[in-house]
């Protein structure tokens, strides 16, 4: 099964973004390090614009090589 947690962590950084899959963990990051976007849409004229289910996060590490 595949799990994207958030978890406490007691370092300095806090919070702790874990992407694992069938017990093994694929990606951890410090929280503080990311950025989040959450994409805003509006399918229709009609209706207000809203924000969508998706929520995307880029990470760029120390040599400036960038994850999403």
């Amino acid at each position: 099964m595949a799990y994207v947690q958030l978890l406490h962590h007691l370092g300095p950084h806090g919070i702790v973004l874990r992407v694992s899959f069938l017990g093994k963990i694929y990606e951890e990051h410090y929280t503080s390090k990311l950025l989040f976007s959450w994409p805003q849409v509006g399918c229709q004229d009609d209706f207000p614009i809203r924000g969508s289910r998706v929520v995307f996060a880029s990470y760029r590490d120390r040599s400036g090589q960038a994850s999403f």
